[in-house]
C-alpha cells in the first residue's frame, strides 16, 4: 500500500486530514507524513489506526520466524546493548566537575564522553562571535598552561 492509496481512501470517505487525525487520536502532521510515503508499513501503530478507521482490508502482517536457538528478546538474539543503549543501561559516567566540586554521576551520551548537561549534546559555536570567543578562551588556557610549565 502506498501513501497515495491511503490519501485516496481518506478522500473517498470525504475526511480531512484533521478529522481523520481526531478519529485516530493522532496529530494531523502524522496523517500527512504517512500519505507522502512511497510505501506504508501497515504494521506500524499510526498506519494501522488510520487503515482500520478507513476500513481498508489488508492481509495479516507476517512476522519473521524465530530460529530454534533464538531467545525471546524481540528481534535481538541477546539482551546486549543495541543502538547506543536502547536495551541496556550504559555503565560509563560523565565525570565532569560540577559546581559543588564533585564529579558528575550522570550517564554519558551514546558515542560521547560527557552527559547531555556537560557537552554531550553540544554542536559547538554557531556564530562567528561564538567561534571568536572560543578561540580567545583557548588562547588564554594555553598561555596559563605555558606559565605553569615554566
Amino acid at each position: 500500500m502506498t501513501g497515495d492509496d491511503l490519501k485516496q481512501a481518506r478522500k473517498a470517505l470525504a475526511l480531512s486530514r484533521r478529522h481523520l487525525a481526531e478519529l485516530c487520536n493522532l496529530h494531523p502532521d502524522t496523517v500527512r507524513y504517512w500519505e507522502k510515503k512511497p510505501l506504508v508499513d501497515y504494521a506500524g501503530h499510526a498506519p494501522s489506526l488510520m487503515i482500520n478507521k478507513l476500513g481498508i482490508p489488508l492481509p495479516p502482517v507476517e512476522r519473521p520466524k524465530r530460529k530454534q536457538n533464538q531467545s525471546t528478546f524481540g528481534y535481538f538474539v541477546t539482551p546486549k546493548r543495541a543502538r547506543h543503549g536502547v536495551l541496556e543501561k550504559q555503565d560509563r559516567k560523565c565525570g565532569a566537575n560540577t559546581r559543588k566540586g564533585t564529579k558528575c554521576r550522570a550517564p554519558t551520551m551514546p558515542g560521547k564522553s560527557r552527559c547531555k548537561l556537560h557537552g554531550g549534546l553540544s554542536t559547538g559555536p554557531q556564530t562567528q562571535q561564538g567561534r571568536a570567543n572560543i578561540a580567545e578562551a583557548q588562547r588564554k588556557r594555553w598561555c596559563k598552561k605555558d606559565r605553569q610549565r615554566e
